[in-house]
């Protein structure tokens, strides 16, 4: 029988540490639910960036081609990945996008939107109008924020230009604005544009474009041309004229390149014929039975004649080098100053006294003129040999040294002439050519005085001379000494 006062000795029992570890148990778990659930947000907010991109990117593949691609893999085209970041998006079919996880977003190629497992709430990160209407007639199909292309049938027999209004979404702003110009014209002309882009930084834009049309208006009988180039020469085209004249330049080379452009793009263009001189084109306007036959008569320059030759004697031109019967042209300074027309056999002409210039010549044959020939030049007209004697100066430096000295100035322009210079005095007479300074020698306090003689030389001739009496004063004398003149 154990003792009353034995000590005793105790420990967990089965029960309790079962129930200490289911506790464990469940507050080891209760974190779970949590963490999958902060997974499952970052794979939600994964997919719904990735939506936005793609949606994006069909937008700006609209505004640069003008239509939402076809399927989502059309984004990835080698000419450009439309913003599309191939790294955050793991794979793309035509369409539906596809997570790595199974995850399927839908893609409505005729909106651009990109929803969230098909569902009809579109994940857009554009700029929207929340209204559009037209200045007249009724949108088709009804307005909504993520279609961006309608229709308006305006009453038969509209004409003129129509505008369309929107409003802006909160986040949003309109940046530009176009009118269809004309209702019953083609193209462009009966389409009308709003732009809107974010109002914050205009990082994104939408387009809305409305397309008016004519009710019974019927296929265009516009037949007309807007444009024609034949020969590589644009012809100058007239409202309501068809015939034409023009003539081409020299060495245009046959058969001639046509190439007509239609007013409308409805219309059609025929078989074009050539004969040789008249180019004959049909144009079929789009209702099948307005026709207009354009005719253009032609030439083809004759070959231009080359350059004749140019001569100078003096002040007389000489042209030689030309055809018989050519008329000769002679430029001064890009100018005409002179023509002549040869006679009989002549091939040549003289144009005599012609004033200071450059000179070219050309000859016209057949209505065609020659390239210009070289250049010669006339001179001004030499100065006369008086009129550079009037410009010599004479001139005593310190009269009142014991040798003073003379300086002979002759003009800037000697005009071709060779001076020479005879100096006379008490002393003697020196001879030197083109002198500039003479010096007189004092005899004491005496005065001294001679005569300085320039004569002037040009093609031969020395029989004209200019006389200069030179006087020196004595030492003492007070008055200056200023310039000498002539007699």
């Amino acid at each position: 029988m154990p003792s009353p006062y034995r000590r005793q000795l105790g420990g967990f029992t089965l029960i309790e540490l079962i129930v200490v570890i289911a506790i464990i148990g469940v507050l080891a778990l209760m974190p779970i639910p949590r963490l999958g659930g902060f997974i499952e947000n970052s794979r939600i907010s994964t997919d719904i960036a990735n939506a936005k991109t793609l949606t994006n990117a069909a937008h700006v593949y609209h505004a640069a081609t003008g239509s939402f691609p076809a399927s989502l893999a059309d984004l990835l085209v080698a000419s450009g990945n439309y913003n599309v970041s191939l790294s955050s998006v793991p794979a793309i079919s035509s369409q539906t996008y596809e997570h790595s996880d199974g995850f399927e977003a839908y893609y409505d190629n005729t909106t651009g939107t990109v929803t969230l497992d098909g569902s009809s709430v579109p994940i857009v990160s554009l700029p929207a109008l929340t209204g559009l209407s037209a200045s007249e007639g009724s949108l088709s199909p009804a307005f909504s924020p993520t279609v961006t292309s309608y229709t308006v049938t305006l009453p038969a027999g509209s004409t003129g230009s129509r505008t369309i209004t929107g409003a802006p979404a909160a986040d949003a702003t309109i940046v530009s604005t176009s009118e269809a110009a004309d209702v019953t014209g083609t193209g462009e002309a009966r389409i009308a544009r709003i732009t809107v882009a974010d109002a914050d930084d205009a990082t994104n834009t939408r387009q809305y474009s409305v397309v008016f049309q004519v009710a019974g208006a019927g296929p265009s009988n516009d037949a007309s041309l807007s444009a024609l180039t034949i020969g590589g020469q644009a012809v100058t085209l007239v409202t309501g004229t068809v015939d034409y004249t023009i003539t081409l330049p020299s060495g245009t080379v046959t058969p001639l390149v046509v190439s007509p452009t239609t007013a409308d793009a409805g219309a059609t263009v025929g078989t074009i014929t050539d004969d040789g001189a008249q180019v004959t084109i049909p144009v079929t306007a789009e209702d099948g039975t307005t026709v207009l036959t354009y005719r253009v008569n032609y030439t083809i320059a004759a070959p231009a004649p080359s350059a004749p030759v140019i001569s100078l004697s003096g002040n007389n031109i000489t042209v030689s080098g030309a055809q018989a019967l050519a008329t000769i042209n002679l430029y001064r300074g890009g100018s005409v100053v002179a023509t002549h027309t040869l006679t009989g056999g002549s091939t040549s002409h003289i144009f005599n006294d012609q004033s200071a210039g450059t000179y070219t010549a050309t000859q016209t044959v057949s209505g065609v003129e020659s390239a210009q020939s070289s250049s010669v030049t006339v001179a001004p007209p030499l100065p006369s040999l008086s009129e550079i004697l009037a410009g010599y100066t004479f001139t005593v430096n310190s009269p009142t040294a014991t040798s003073p000295t003379i300086t002979i100035t002759p003009p800037a322009d000697l005009g071709g002439a060779t001076p020479q210079v005879e100096v006379t005095s008490s002393q003697g007479t020196v001879l030197t050519l083109s002198v500039s300074t003479v010096t007189v020698t004092r005899h004491n306090t005496q005065p001294r005085s001679g005569t300085i003689v320039v004569t002037l030389s040009r093609d031969g001739s020395r029989n004209v001379q200019k006389v200069v009496n030179v006087s020196v004063p004595s030492r003492s004398g007070s008055e200056p000494f200023g310039a000498v003149t002539a007699n």
